[in-house]
């Protein structure tokens, strides 16, 4: 949060723990096959790992305030002019 940038924040928020639920993903590939259930657990760490590294992340899509912890919610708002959060 001390992060002078909204890139930093991105990076803190988004691109680190999408990369780390790829990797978690990575990991659990080889029980896929014999595990129906972690082949759909599989999918939706793809799915949200993928969304958070690359839509939130990397192309800078507009990241919804529910995706900013609670506690960083004020910080964030009044440092990057997202003055509809204060509500």
């Amino acid at each position: 949060m001390r992060s002078a940038s909204e890139g930093g924040l991105r990076l803190a928020l988004f691109v680190l723990p999408g990369i780390g639920l790829l990797a978690l993903a990575l990991g659990l590939s080889p029980w896929a096959d014999g595990v129906p259930v972690v082949g759909l657990l599989l999918g939706v760490l793809v799915v949200v790992g993928g969304w958070c590294l690359l839509g939130w992340g990397m192309m800078r899509l507009p990241y919804p305030c529910w995706a900013v912890p609670r506690w960083a919610r004020e910080t964030v708002a009044r440092r990057f002019e997202k003055e509809g959060w204060l509500r």
